[in-house]
């Protein structure tokens, strides 16, 4: 896009989406690529075997997950669409993009994290999984606080980005934000409950807070507008973090808050570069 903006070329929505699939399918056919070189001959060569009806009862909960997020996330633009102008949706739609770059470090985090996660509770190890979680919470939550200082500080110049009247987006911005430090605090409990087979759980809880956040919006927004939406969405976001929380901690019988005891991180860090 920057090539095509310097060429003197006028981007609109079609040309992004035509670049982001083209994107997708380097990245793809890169992946691809390595996979084959890396997966071992006999891995290659070897004849496979479905166990189709097992995947599907296994998946199911995924899907079901997956879904409930889409719902949590992306109800309160849906909503929004039906009560105010269309210039309003969009500054709502740029201050949701702008807050998620919280969640930048919670996806790169938890991508290294969750296979050691089922690992562990896979293992005969699995004392250690404890002070791993703690170590997580706190790569991700510091860093993420950073992050959440600056959009309180920068917020306006960064929205007005999109436009000057964009600013207005700012307080959207701040509650938004909040939501994804809260999340951050706790680091990701989904992955931890789905890698340690309670994606079932996972399933119930983010269906029940996509609901809760259905009825805040429809209730919220008729009278606040961006910011009804907004905290609708904040609201379901924290409810269903501190319901997961509890789950991880009668479950597992784990703590993954922030600020809960376990072993030094040092601790922690340097059993995981042992393995």
């Amino acid at each position: 896009m920057a090539v095509l903006f310097y060429s003197g070329v006028a981007l609109n929505g079609t040309i992004a989406l035509i670049l982001a699939l083209i994107s997708f399918v380097l990245i793809l056919s890169g992946q691809t690529l390595l996979l084959g070189r890396c997966l071992p001959a006999k891995v290659q060569n070897a004849r496979p075997t479905y166990h189709s009806l097992h995947w599907v009862r296994a998946s199911f909960p995924f899907m079901l997950i997956f879904t409930f997020q889409l719902i949590l996330t992306d109800t309160d633009m849906i909503m929004l669409g039906g009560f105010v102008e269309p210039d309003q949706v969009a500054i709502y739609f740029a201050s949701v993009r702008t807050a998620n770059l919280v969640l930048f470090i919670t996806s790169a985090v938890s991508a290294l994290a969750v296979a050691k996660f089922a690992a562990l509770h896979a293992s005969a190890e699995k004392a250690e999984l404890q002070p791993l979680v703690t170590a997580v919470v706190q790569w991700i939550f510091w860093p993420s606080l950073f992050f959440v200082i600056v959009l309180l500080i920068f917020g306006r110049p960064i929205l007005s980005l999109f436009g000057p009247e964009f600013s207005d987006g700012y307080y959207v911005l701040a509650l938004l934000i909040f939501a994804h430090l809260v999340k951050a605090a706790t680091g990701p409990i989904d992955h931890l409950l789905n890698m340690t087979g309670n994606q079932d759980a996972t399933a119930w809880v983010l269906g029940g807070s996509g609901i809760i956040n259905i009825f805040l919006n429809a209730l919220l927004i008729p009278y606040f507008g961006l910011i009804g939406a907004a905290i609708a969405t904040t609201v379901s976001i924290i409810f269903s973090t501190i319901w997961l929380l509890i789950l991880v901690k009668y479950r597992l019988g784990m703590n993954a808050w922030i600020f809960s005891r376990s072993k030094p991180i040092a601790e922690v860090t340097s059993g995981v570069d042992r393995r």
